[in-house]
């Protein structure tokens, strides 16, 4: 589950964050968009990444990190994002894709 204001598919930020998804081997119908920690969770998911424009890694299964539109202002932040996606992807036993080369 993701959490975060203007992640609308539209926006350059919501944009990003389709790439950010499919990046971590997922499908953007696969995952849930709230705008809200406090709808995300009474959800329950089994991991929540709260965009802010700041980073903190709360525990693998809730972490913070930068906002795709700060991404887009700050592309040396894409790093750091990748790094606490991972930690996601591997809480969650997902296999990413491979780049092609």
């Amino acid at each position: 589950m993701f959490v975060g204001k203007g992640l609308d598919e539209q926006e350059p930020a919501g944009q990003l964050l389709g790439k950010m998804i499919e990046a971590m081997g997922l499908n953007r119908n696969d995952v849930v968009i709230a705008e809200s920690i406090e709808q995300a969770e009474a959800l329950q998911p089994q991991a929540i990444v709260e965009f802010s424009e700041t980073r903190a890694t709360h525990s693998p299964h809730h972490i913070t990190t930068f906002h795709p539109s700060y991404l887009l202002k700050n592309p040396e932040a894409k790093k750091q994002t990748w790094e606490d996606l991972k930690l996601v992807v591997k809480t969650l036993g997902i296999k990413t894709p491979k780049k092609e080369k």
